[in-house]
């Protein structure tokens, strides 16, 4: 099976990064990091701003970077399927 990935013309081939759960039982870390970018758009773009620094979440008042941080993908949550734990990651 090709897991490769196909955009314009040029393959990316896919890359899954674990630890083999059928060969051991211990945790991946994976490091990652968060590129905060700001973007300024000019007159004949609409004159916008985002800034990640800037809270954009009225309700939690939250930056960009504190919402991403908090995220399911690097916050750990307990995975269940089927009444079966899965562990958590």
């Amino acid at each position: 099976m090709d897991l490769s990935l196909h955009i314009s013309g040029v393959k990316y081939n896919r890359v899954i990064v674990e630890t083999s759960p059928l060969k051991t039982n211990v945790t991946t870390t994976t490091p990652v990091f968060v590129i905060p970018i700001k973007f300024v758009f000019g007159k004949t773009n609409g004159n916008h701003t985002f800034d990640p620094n800037k809270g954009i979440y009225p309700r939690t008042k939250l930056t960009v970077k504190q919402f991403v941080a908090q995220s399911p993908i690097f916050v750990p949550i307990n995975f269940i399927r089927n009444a079966v734990n899965l562990g958590t990651t």
